[in-house]
């Protein structure tokens, strides 16, 4: 049988023993260099972080973003399709997800409306794993709906970004990138 007397110095012993445990400094972890810190004073101020798809999806091809509105940027990729973000890179959305070609060669924003872009497919970097493309496309309204605008021989449809081969610039659909 235990005694009263016994039970109160066994939880005093326990209450201390807890105390003195939680008194402890918690064990600090070590702080790590941030990868690729620059020395420099330019550059020091920089913290490196993902961009999203672009450890997943291999060869990035193009990389769009405008003037008009800095926090939409629009990446490209050799056999990952095309990645759309509206918040500077945090969160990307696929936008090809539903086509049948997803080799992107460049990325054009019309300097006039950030909500018409073109995309040519094709890579347009020549190796032994080329992807070939299907053309040009074109959406008016920010990616929600996209146009193919011709061009289906066409592996290097808009090197650089800048321009619209001529045989696509007019499409059934009356979308015009001249006009942009």
């Amino acid at each position: 049988m235990h005694s009263p007397l016994k039970s109160c110095l066994i939880s005093a012993c326990m209450l201390s023993v807890t105390g003195l445990l939680l008194a402890q400094p918690a064990a600090r972890r070590p702080v790590e260099p941030k990868p690729n810190q620059s020395t420099g004073p330019i550059l020091h101020s920089f913290e490196f972080r993902s961009i999203g798809p672009a450890v997943m999806m291999g060869r990035l091809d193009d990389i769009q973003g405008t003037a008009k509105d800095p926090m939409l940027l629009y990446i490209g990729f050799a056999t990952g399709g095309l990645w759309k973000s509206t918040d500077a890179g945090n969160h990307w959305h696929s936008q090809f997800d539903n086509f049948a070609n997803e080799s992107i060669g460049a990325i054009a924003i019309a300097p006039s409306d950030p909500n018409i872009v073109y995309v040519g497919t094709g890579e347009a970097n020549n190796r032994q794993s080329s992807s070939i493309g299907d053309g040009v496309w074109g959406t008016t309204d920010g990616g929600k709906t996209w146009n193919h605008l011709g061009g289906s021989a066409q592996v290097h449809a808009l090197k650089g970004g800048t321009s619209v081969p001529p045989q696509s610039r007019r499409s059934q659909s009356g979308f015009s990138p001249c006009n942009a």
